[in-house]
């Protein structure tokens, strides 16, 4: 028999605190671990759009594998999920000039044409999957 757990990636926080200020206890029984949620109303916490937090990572992985040999389960292989995120911008403008007859330059009429576009992936979750160890 075989079984699957979802493990969870979360990004980063980007906090305008000192870190110490922002631990409470996570649900994964880490008293220590950084949390989204600020201490007070004077501090700022942000989650970071790209850097996944590969220490709560290992935590929640290692807590997934601890539940399944409990319950007499042998991790057969844990698979990363990606995701991913992507922006752009397009323009087209039209231009144009006059023709100036001191320098004898004709008008122009014309169009221009710029843009830009970035990517990135990043690992969203992991997949255990384990046997029942007969």
């Amino acid at each position: 028999m075989n079984k699957t757990i979802l493990v969870k990636a979360y990004f980063s926080e980007i906090n305008s605190t000192p870190r110490q200020s922002m631990l409470k206890s996570d649900p994964w029984g880490n008293p220590n671990a950084p949390t989204n949620e600020p201490k007070n109303a004077d501090s700022e916490v942000k989650a970071n759009k790209c850097i996944v937090d590969s220490e709560r990572l290992q935590r929640d992985l290692d807590l997934a594998i601890a539940i399944l040999n409990e319950s007499g389960y042998e991790v057969q292989s844990v698979v990363p999920i990606i995701s991913g995120a992507y922006n752009y911008q397009y323009q087209d403008q039209e231009i144009s000039s006059y023709a100036r007859p001191f320098t004898k330059t004709e008008a122009i009429s014309d169009g221009v044409s710029y843009g830009y576009g970035y990517g990135y992936s990043y690992t969203d979750s992991l997949i255990v999957i384990a046997r029942k160890v007969s």
